[in-house]
């Protein structure tokens, strides 16, 4: 599971005026922690994306549209073709 940052941080512009230190307080996490994971290669751990969760769900907000899976959940066995 990954964040999709650009969202987030479209999130962070409009709940937030794009303030990192606010949207952290909001989200109940270190500034440097958000900034680190929105802003470099790190990726949110359990309690990054724990912390999101819970946001989103005292917001009202659908916690899945600010996550992704890095590859697709089609292919079987290794293979893009069925059976032959």
């Amino acid at each position: 599971m990954y964040i999709d940052k650009d969202k987030l941080k479209g999130l962070m512009e409009e709940r937030a005026n794009g303030g990192y230190r606010k949207f952290a307080r909001m989200l109940g996490l270190d500034v440097a922690h958000l900034y680190r994971v929105l802003n470099s290669n790190s990726m949110a751990g359990p309690k990054f994306l724990g912390r999101l969760k819970k946001y989103c769900d005292e917001n009202g907000l659908n916690f899945e549209e600010y996550i992704f899976l890095d590859e697709s959940l089609h292919v079987v066995n290794g293979s893009k073709g069925g059976r032959k």
